[in-house]
């Protein structure tokens, strides 16, 4: 009872709109993504613990489908979960498969192929677990082991052809030619491919899942057509496979298509389209999380730059595909990335980068670069080697080079042989038998043609190496009998030198003796103007105090005459003091008395003006008396003066 509550709040969570982390998800991420409609539909009628884990792994199976990897695998957590809870191996299985399709998806290797191998644990003799082979044959392929790809394959084509069903049968097919395209065996490549695209175009096109195999069958035909420089086939093949997948509404398909449309156009020098349509797979891409898809569209956008001659932009985008290479995707693509980032530096003259990157290719093991690419590596390190004329490395990588097509030409005839061994029994088999012997012969012969261009062209390494150590023999010469020259050359020069050397002190010692002479003048004549200049001084001094004397006896005059004329003034103030105090005084006093008594008695007007009278005659005298002082006054500085 405690569990059905439990299943029943967790369902009311997921039709609500969204499951936090508490059923099945991780602390720290985000919530679920809405539940399909039909799922709430089905939970709503049945909302037991098995049909809650079957509808989970159907909504992560809707997400994947959609392109959502994270809410495919946020679901399928949840599915696993229950099933595991419920020991149900069935829908362990299927929970298993939507993990290792999307860490497929998103270039995961490793996490796909754990995730796989669980599957197929799961299922066991079951018929389900052809589809499981497939997948990791798919896988095997990406991660460059194509031995575990085709037994895997092989595997899944048996387990298809026991049920009867065809249409998994052509997804065998389809993955057997990109096998057989990795493994540079382009005719059979082909051949599977074709046939797997038209029978998934019989079956129904309109269906998505045939849409998408198809797409995948063209796409792989559009590489397989490029590789043999077939460039209208490609653009063919790829223009196919994108309209399949916008017919079909797959996105994780398109960006596939995108890439190769943008591919296929770039080689035939259609920038602009190819541009664009480089451009919509990397936002795509991006969109989709296909790693794979956007390293190869960044690539196309370097391809796009270096055409148009803008070789920053190029080179930004190659080193983010070499980025994004390391951060995941496919590990033999690493190869290939940095020794397309090696031909860029070569191509613009950049020796020391595009060492560096070639030597960090040749320095990959066996699993992250496939031989196309080593020998592409050991090809350029040879041509830099050679334009540093460092002879002796360029002939060690070119061996290396010999080496390894001789290894492939061999492994090539054999792997022939043992494929035609194996598959055919009849008389037409010897026959092709006999055919392969004798092109395993003329291979030789081309080997053994090989060997001797080899021989001889280290033979005229070594001619190289001779003739320039004898330049350097000879160069060595040239030094020696240079240096000796130049040192008897430096003796006759330091002979000269000595010679000049004693002249030059003779005749700075005679200049010294005439400087000292000169000198010798010189304080004379400074003696003689010292000796004019203190009798000069001497005269001069007594001048001063004869003028100082006569000075200070002026000055001594002049300070006795105004003491003179400073007590003449002030006699002369006081004398005026006394004359205006006795006679100024005495009349204003009369007319001031006068004036009160003509106010205050009351008088006859004959009385009044004659007391008016007196008035005025008090007041001209005071006048008069006035005049005179001011009179005396004036006089008396004239007189001082």
């Amino acid at each position: 009872m405690l569990k059905r509550l439990r299943l029943t709040a967790v369902l009311a969570l997921l039709l609500g709109g969204g499951l936090r982390p508490a059923a099945g998800q991780a602390p720290g991420t985000p919530p679920l993504p809405p539940l399909p409609a039909e799922l709430q539909a089905a939970l709503r009628q049945n909302s037991s613990p098995t049909n809650y884990a079957t509808a989970m792994q159907l909504a992560g199976v809707a997400y994947y489908a959609k392109g959502d990897t994270a809410g495919a695998l946020a679901y399928a957590r949840l599915a696993l979960h229950q099933a595991q809870r419920l020991h149900n191996a069935v829908l362990q299985a299927q929970a298993y498969d939507v993990f290792s399709n999307c860490y497929y998806l998103t270039g995961q290797l490793p996490q796909a192929l754990r995730y796989a191998q669980l599957e197929l644990a799961q299922w066991g003799t079951r018929p389900e677990a052809a589809v499981a082979h497939n997948l990791t044959g798919y896988i095997y392929m990406k991660m460059g082991r194509p031995a575990d790809a085709l037994v895997a394959l092989d595997r899944a084509y048996r387990a298809f052809g026991e049920a009867g069903n065809a249409r998994s049968q052509l997804l065998v097919d389809n993955a057997r030619g990109g096998l057989y395209t990795l493994d540079e065996q382009l005719d059979s490549a082909s051949f599977y491919l074709v046939r797997a695209a038209r029978g998934f175009h019989r079956l129904q096109p309109l269906d998505p899942k045939n849409a998408a195999q198809e797409s995948a069958a063209l796409g792989k035909l559009a590489t397989l057509a490029a590789r043999q420089h077939r460039t209208a086939d490609a653009v063919s093949y790829a223009r196919q496979a994108l309209a399949v997948d916008v017919a079909s509404h797959n996105p994780l398909q398109q960006a596939v298509s995108l890439t190769l449309m943008a591919g296929a156009l770039l080689d035939v020098d259609s920038l602009p389209q190819g541009l664009r349509y480089a451009r919509q797979a990397l936002a795509l891409a991006r969109q989709t999380h296909r790693l794979d898809s956007e390293k190869a569209a960044l690539l196309h956008l370097g391809t796009y730059y270096s055409k148009t001659h803008r070789p920053d932009s190029a080179e930004a985008n190659i080193l983010r595909a070499v980025a994004l290479t390391r951060k995941g995707g496919t590990r033999a693509s690493q190869g290939q990335v940095l020794m397309d980032l090696a031909n860029f530096y070569h191509a613009n003259h950049r020796p020391a980068d595009a060492l560096r990157q070639a030597q960090a290719v040749d320095a990959l093991d066996s699993v992250a670069r496939d031989p196309t690419t080593t020998l592409a590596s050991l090809k350029l390190l040879g041509q830099l080697a050679h334009d540093r004329h460092d002879e002796a490395a360029a002939l060690g990588y070119f061996q290396r080079q010999r080496t390894l097509e001789l290894r492939q030409a061999a492994a090539a005839s054999s792997k022939q042989m043992a494929a035609l061994r194996v598959r055919f029994g009849t008389e037409r088999t010897e026959q092709q038998l006999g055919l392969l012997q004798v092109r395993t012969q003329a291979q030789a012969q081309q080997a053994e043609l090989l060997r001797l261009q080899a021989a001889q062209r280290e033979g005229a390494y070594r001619d190289t190496l001779s003739r320039r150590a004898q330049r350097q023999q000879q160069e060595r010469l040239r030094q020696q009998l240079a240096v000796q020259q130049q040192a008897a050359l430096a003796e006759r020069t330091g002979q000269q030198v000595l010679v000049l050397t004693q002249r030059t002190q003779a005749q700075a010692q005679q200049a010294r003796l005439q400087q000292q002479a000169l000198r010798l003048a010189a304080q004379q004549q400074e003696l003689t103007r010292l000796r004019t200049q203190r009798e000069r001084a001497a005269l001069g001094g007594g001048a001063v105090v004869l003028l100082s004397g006569a000075g200070w006896l002026f000055w001594q005059y002049r300070r006795r005459q105004a003491g003179r004329v400073a007590a003449a003034a002030a006699a002369l103030r006081q004398r005026l003091a006394a004359d205006l105090h006795d006679d100024v005084g005495s009349l204003l006093t009369q007319i001031s008395m006068q004036s009160s008594l003509l106010r205050e008695t009351p008088h006859s007007p004959a009385q009044t003006l004659a007391r008016l009278e007196s008035l005025a005659a008090a007041s001209r005298q005071a006048a008069q008396q006035m005049s005179d002082v001011v009179w005396g006054l004036g006089t008396d500085r004239l007189t001082l003066h």
